[in-house]
């Protein structure tokens, strides 16, 4: 009998795909071919695609099989937005509490050092995606809002794979990284409306010009 430790294993295999775009959008995807690569069961499969469907990144089609889903631009500009929101909600409780910030400015020092590793990336390459969180915890976890993230976690892996495609288009990682050096330094000048406007400018990144460039429209639902 087949373990769940197969079944999850399976799911975050095939999710890592999905997100790091190694199975692109509108890709059709089998039961059997899955089956055969990662040698387990069709049931195994089964449950794992049934996950990826609840989650929205598979599609089934009857008669037509199973694809991997389209990005819906409407829905990723919605989700960039209630992610900012709740950024910047939390971005004036941090910066409006009377405690000693020094320690936490020194972490997310640290953290731009490492990131700044990864200036020549042209991948949204998965170190850099946990420095880039981690970034960004730094502030939550100050105010004690850690968990507040794990509210959105069904939109953040939605956030992730358009994060690949934006980066894949041209965007050099050193891009995001200047953003979140201007993010930190608004916040040590206790520059509150700069750190917003940064933090927005960071979050909220979807441009018709990656909507139209050739090399990506077919990855998009048309709305």
């Amino acid at each position: 009998m087949e373990s769940r430790t197969n079944s999850d294993t399976l799911y975050q295999a095939l999710l890592d795909q999905i997100i790091d775009l190694t199975l692109y959008p509108g890709m059709g995807i089998s039961e059997n071919a899955i089956s055969r690569r990662f040698d387990v069961s069709r049931s195994v499969v089964r449950s794992a695609f049934a996950r990826l469907v609840q989650l929205k990144f598979l599609v089934v089609y009857p008669q037509r099989g199973t694809y991997v889903s389209l990005v819906n631009p409407v829905y990723i500009r919605k989700a960039l937005f209630i992610r900012a929101a709740v950024e910047k909600e939390v971005l004036r409780g941090f910066m409006k509490c009377p405690i000693d910030k020094s320690n936490i400015y020194g972490k997310m020092e640290a953290n731009l050092e490492e990131q700044r590793k990864f200036c020549d990336e042209t991948k949204y390459v998965e170190r850099f995606r946990l420095l880039d969180e981690e970034f960004h915890n730094y502030i939550l976890a100050a105010n004690d809002s850690q968990d507040v993230l794990h509210l959105l976690d069904d939109h953040l892996l939605h956030i992730a794979r358009w994060r690949n495609i934006y980066v894949d288009s041209g965007v050099s990682l050193s891009i995001l990284v200047d953003q979140h050096e201007r993010i930190l330094k608004a916040i040590e000048a206790r520059d509150l409306n700069d750190a917003l406007d940064a933090t927005d400018l960071h979050i909220n990144t979807v441009h018709e010009l990656v909507l139209s460039d050739p090399k990506f429209s077919s990855y998009f639902e048309k709305v």
